[in-house]
């Protein structure tokens, strides 16, 4: 029983995992080689200001905890998924681990979610909603 789980599993995170990860792969890259459009300095209008009063630092937390919690949301959901198959196939056996699982799964979920949207409105007050 606990074979077939197995051979059933393995391509399912292999299906799910390596995309994410070459999808990463692939797009830091272009994350990497973006570049911002110089401003003349020399045309004679005022230059344009930081008015959020939050620093680079500040940018760059919200930044990381931003990618942090998205990456902790997608493994969450991905638990989702996989309990939900384990409730599917469990056959009798261990229905209760299923539902425990599966309670556990989505206050991952909800936690995660509520998280990134208290990160996502600090941003949006700092940076003057903008």
């Amino acid at each position: 029983m606990k074979k077939i789980k197995l051979l059933f599993l393995l391509p399912l995170f292999s299906w799910l995992i390596i995309p994410l990860f070459c999808f990463g792969l692939l797009s830091a890259p272009i994350q990497t080689l973006a570049q911002e459009i110089p401003l003349p300095t020399d045309s004679g209008l005022p230059m344009p200001s930081n008015t959020s009063g939050a620093g680079p630092v500040v940018d760059v937390l919200i930044t990381v905890m931003k990618w942090i919690l998205t990456v902790f949301l997608i493994l969450a959901l991905i638990s989702f998924v996989v309990t939900g198959l384990q409730y599917i196939f469990s056959f009798g056996g261990s229905i209760q681990n299923a539902k425990n699982n599966l309670m556990y799964s989505i206050i991952a979920v909800l936690v995660v979610g509520g998280a990134l949207i208290i990160v996502t409105t600090i941003d949006a007050l700092l940076s003057g909603g903008k």
